[in-house]
């Protein structure tokens, strides 16, 4: 079963029972005006010029340049996969306003939705893990973690919730500092998500969330490896990454790590963001 706000589909809508959802939707108590609004910002870029760095008021607004192409394909700068999103700044698509719409412009990745080469796997201990088929570059998007964006106050109650009843939560926290202003967003998959909810925590992930707007105010929490992943290898991800937490609810909140890394510290993180 499949739910979605624009009708989108990724191809991985059959894998799972629960409500399948491609992208972010409004749970409770989120600003539903949020998903209304529409990013004010559009480049004017001429098609032919596919949005250079100095010239294009998207990529300006993200600071820096986004994207760049490596080995023939097309990766997230390594100045944005290094930082943190309470560091920098969200990174701004170029969205159906522009006027590159219709151009093979750099400035978009995320928009076009996940890669084609994921699976499930069960693994000992973890139960359903997400692989690749294919090799995937260092800086090469993999997934949206999406979900039910939700207020604070009902996270709260969620996590008090799960944890009477010895669950696990998966809520994401984000917090990015702008200019004059905190923006939250917290992301809940555990009923309604998609693929993005199978990766498990590792104390080396290969992969790391970084916030990106296309069309909206909210941003999309997009997925991308840290280092080169290959094939047949498992995506992880870290659960707590100091600006935005994966946050769980659990007995004595503690909950053993079985990521089996070197340097694993033997318990998931439980960042407590309230």
């Amino acid at each position: 079963m499949q739910a979605n706000l624009n009708g989108i589909s990724d191809d991985y809508d059959e894998i799972s029972s629960h409500v399948y959802s491609s992208e972010n939707i409004p749970g409770v108590g989120c600003n539903l005006e949020q998903f209304e609004t529409q990013i004010c910002n559009t480049c004017e870029c001429f098609p032919e010029d596919c949005c250079p760095e100095n010239n294009c008021s998207c990529i300006k607004l993200s600071h820096g340049v986004n994207y760049e192409l490596y080995r023939g394909t097309k990766t997230v700068s390594n100045t944005k996969l290094n930082s943190t999103p309470c560091s920098s700044y969200s990174i701004f698509e170029c969205n159906q306003m522009c006027s590159c719409s219709n151009s093979p412009c750099i400035n978009r990745l995320v928009q076009f939705g996940p890669r084609k080469s994921l699976y499930l796997k069960s693994c000992p201990q973890k139960g359903l893990c997400l692989f690749t088929s294919l090799p995937i570059l260092k800086g090469e998007f993999i997934c949206e973690y999406a979900g039910e964006v939700i207020s604070r106050a009902e996270a709260k109650r969620r996590l008090d919730l799960d944890s009477r009843s010895s669950k696990m939560n998966y809520i994401f926290f984000l917090r990015e500092n702008f200019t004059n202003e905190v923006v939250e967003t917290i992301v809940d998959p555990s009923s309604i998500g998609n693929i993005g909810r199978y990766i498990n925590h590792s104390c080396s992930p290969n992969a790391a969330i970084i916030p990106v707007r296309v069309d909206s105010v909210v941003p999309k929490l997009a997925i991308f490896a840290k280092s080169d992943i290959m094939a047949e290898k498992e995506i992880t991800m870290s659960y707590s990454t100091g600006a935005s937490s994966m946050v769980h609810s659990l007995p004595q909140d503690l909950k053993p790590c079985n990521c089996l890394e070197e340097n694993c510290v033997k318990y998931l993180p439980n960042d407590n963001i309230f």
